[in-house]
This record gives structure tokens, sequence and C-alpha cells, in this order.
């Protein structure tokens, strides 16, 4: 006998096939399939009377492929099958990436009065808010929550003096995280743009181990000793030591202070290791940029080189060989023929060094270390001003 279950997961799995045809239909850049496939996929989720991750997943791709009043429609359906919060800021965001930022604030601000102490709600609301300036709908919040109140009135604080402008990555991650963007060789003046994906090699690294020298040397800032986070950071934390005359250390110690450096975000979540007030982290990349999340529980990441998707140039292949201490990595050789080879963390480090020597003159560095001398509100380096 068929049960009601049964049913409901084999539609749910007869959904979740048409997705996956969708997204190799895009991958063969086969749109017009990819926008057949889902039209038919819509009619099947609009059937379905229970939650499902499939039918918000369908909602997103319509949208992404210019059906944008179906995809909000299934999003719709699925939001009133079961009104929560986190389907509330799923919904917000699929508003937002069909072009209706308006009515995703309106929505977020709406939920907020019902309940202030949402902090999800809250935190969508923020993020939002600084992507368009709309200060007056938090204004008319009435927050009851202390700690809320607190979080709202400090971002905005540090966005004030950008309200009207477009946020750059540079000033959103300050005004929400208060990280330090570095950015790239491509960036200028003091603004950060926003990155699809970065090959991070080593005149790259050069560039951005420039822009962190010149920072510490900016704000007077001594540091005793480097710690390498992560296997892929080596290098970057070998040329940072080499240039300030200092170690690297392999535990942190409370005496003087200390830079983790860690080549990525993800390696970084990884490490659970409690830091003092006398360490700063530096992260070589973070993928996205930060959220709502990052600003309430203070990332305990300071200064950031690029936000974006990322590959570093010497962990091509991802091959790491920890009793040797070496990562392999990927050339031509003369007869173009693709091989491998072993290259222990230092020598890359002096690739890095030597690329840092026939650096051409930054024209933007002078902007960024202007940029936060005027705002300098950082975790574990300023209480705030």
């Amino acid at each position: 006998m068929v049960t009601k279950n049964d049913e409901r997961s084999t539609e749910i799995k007869a959904l979740s096939d048409t997705i996956n045809e969708i997204r190799c239909a895009l991958e063969k850049d086969s749109e017009n399939d990819a926008i057949q496939l889902a039209k038919s996929g819509f009619q099947k989720a609009l059937t379905l009377e229970v939650k499902s991750a499939a039918a918000w997943e369908l909602s997103e791709l319509m949208i992404e492929l210019n059906l944008e009043s179906e995809g909000l429609t299934l999003a719709n359906k699925q939001l009133n099958l079961s009104w929560d919060s986190t389907d509330v800021t799923r919904y917000a965001g699929l508003l937002v990436l069909a072009g209706l930022e308006d009515k995703a604030t309106q929505l977020l601000y709406d939920e907020a009065q019902k309940d202030s102490s949402r902090i999800d709600i809250i935190g969508n609301l923020i993020e939002l808010v600084l992507s368009n300036s709309n200060w007056q709908i938090i204004d008319k919040l009435s927050i009851t929550n202390s700690d809320i109140s607190k979080l709202v009135g400090e971002v905005k604080r540090r966005a004030y003096p950008f309200i009207g402008e477009h946020l750059d990555v540079r000033r959103y991650t300050y005004s929400l995280a208060k990280i330090i963007v570095l950015g790239g060789a491509e960036d200028e003046g003091d603004t950060v743009q926003a990155y699809w994906f970065v090959q991070l090699d080593e005149y790259e690294a050069a560039l951005i181990l420039r822009r962190l020298l010149a920072w510490l040397q900016n704000e007077k800032i001594e540091l005793s000793a480097v710690y390498s986070g992560d296997k892929m950071a080596s290098p970057f934390a070998l040329a940072l030591a080499k240039k300030l005359g200092i170690e690297v250390c392999h535990e942190i110690s409370s005496n003087g202070r200390t830079m983790r450096v860690f080549s990525s975000a993800d390696t970084f979540q990884s490490v659970s290791k409690p830091i003092n007030d006398n360490t700063l982290t530096f992260s070589l990349s973070v993928n996205e940029l930060p959220s709502w999340q990052v600003a309430l529980l203070q990332s305990p990441i300071d200064i950031v080189g690029i936000i974006a998707p990322t590959t570093l140039s010497w962990s091509e292949d991802s091959i790491v060989f920890p009793q040797l201490g070496a990562i392999s990595s990927s050339y031509r050789d003369t007869q173009s023929e693709k091989s491998c080879v072993t290259l222990s963390p230092e020598s890359i480090a002096e690739s890095i060094l030597k690329e840092f020597k026939e650096l051409p003159y930054d024209d933007a560095l002078g902007s960024i270390l202007e940029f936060y001398k005027i705002h300098k509100e950082r975790i574990r380096l300023y209480s705030g001003e």
C-alpha cells in the first residue's frame, strides 16, 4: 500500500532529479534546455504541500534563469507552508536576487516589528541596509534587547561616514565586522572591488605583504613572532617573518604580539586554539563578504588580503607532505608537459620575497593607509572611538 509519505518522497525525489538535470544543462551552456526543465519542475513543485529544500533550490535557479515571477511564486508558497525566521530570511534573499531589495527590506522590517529580539531577522536587515543606506527603516524599529540594540548602533556608527555612498568591499567589511581588507593589484585608491575568483600567485602575495608591512608600520604595531596556522600559509608567514626579522613560532605565546597567518578562512575555521588579546589574525583570503553573524560574534580575523574565492599558485593539486614540510606544485617544463615538482615552504617564501623586491610603485597604498588611519575601530586593537 502506497502511503501519503511515500507519494511525497517520490515527488521530492523527482524534483531533485529535475534540479540535477537543470544544473547539467547549465554546465553544457544549454540555457534554453535549463529553462524548459525549470518550467516543468515548477509545475511539479507547486503541487507540493510540504516544505522542501528542493523547492527552495528550484526557486533560486528560476530567478537566476530570469524566471523571477515563477521562482518567487514557488518560494512564496514554501514560505507560507511554514512561516519561520529561516524561511523569511531565505525568501528575502531571493527577493534581493530578483532585484527587489526594497521588498526584501520591508519584509524583514515587518518581521522585526513583530519581535525585535530575533537576531537573525535584524542581522539580515542590517546587511540589506548597508547595501542600500536605508537607515531610516532601522531607526523606526523599537529594539528592546540591549545587546541587539548595541550591535545595530555600532554598525550604524561605523557606516555613518559612508551614508549615501555605494559601499565597496572595504567599507562594507569595515562597517559590518571591523575587518581590514588590504585588497589586490587590481584595486585602485581606497576602494576594493568584488572579485568572482582570484588566482593568488607569488606576485599578488608580495603585493599584499608590502601593504601589510606598511599598515603595521603606520599603526606602530610591533610583532614579536609569526605563527603559521596552516601548511599553505607557511610561505607567506616565512616571508613576513623574514621582512620583520622575527621568528616563526610553533606555539602562540602570551608574551609580545604574535600574528597568526592563515591561507584562507576555511583553514582558519578548522583551528579552535584559543588566542589572547595580543594576537592578531591575518588571512590571505576569505571566500565571501562577512555576514551579520561575524558582526555579532566579533570575528577573530583582523586583517584579510583579498575577499574572493581564491586558489594559491603554490597549492595546485593540493598535495602536502607534512613529514617533509613540502608542498607539491604543478608547472610546465620546457617540453610544455605538465610535471610535478616538490617545493619547500622556504623556497616559495624566497619567490615571494624576490617578487617583493621587484614590485612597482603601489598607487593605492597611501589611500589605504589613510583610510584606516581615519576609520580605526578594530577588534583587539581599539575599543572603539
